[in-house]
């Protein structure tokens, strides 16, 4: 059916715009997963208390990475697949601040696990805004 996406509740196909098809989308999947790499890594690593200037500010910094990464994952994947991210990137969060628990050198947070999934939803309602062409933006800027 080449570029055609099929409507499950009509069984019909329809065409996909050529403009809406990432033509780099394995590189975009590629940093997607570099993000979610990151936030795992920098979750567990030991954390001194002076790299917070401010008290709440880890809590600022766990909102923007997960709503960086609900966002970007919701540009590479598409809207019909959001739920299911935030989802999982929801229980990720929730599984990072158990393991930092049982770690020694990191606390759990339900703080923190409240700033992730408000990162998620951040991110997820931002993939539904103008910003959710930023990719093919991206592509039409620097690969002419």
């Amino acid at each position: 059916m080449g570029n055609n996406k099929r409507d499950r509740s009509t069984g019909t196909y329809e065409a996909i715009s050529e403009e809406r098809v990432l033509r780099y989308s394995n590189l975009w999947r590629a940093i997607a997963y570099l993000i979610i790499i990151s936030i795992i890594v920098l979750s567990l690593i030991p954390n001194p208390d002076e790299v917070t200037p401010f008290s709440a500010s880890d809590k600022v910094l766990h909102t923007i990475a997960y709503a960086v990464c609900m966002f970007w994952f919701g540009l590479c994947y598409g809207r019909d697949k959001l739920y299911i991210i935030g989802l999982i990137l929801i229980v990720l969060g929730i599984v990072i601040e158990i393991i930092q628990g049982q770690t020694g050198y990191r606390d759990m947070s339900l703080y923190d696990i409240f700033a992730n999934i408000a990162g998620v939803l951040i991110g997820f309602l931002l993939s539904f805004s103008r910003l959710s062409w930023t990719l093919h933006y991206f592509e039409k800027l620097l690969f002419r």
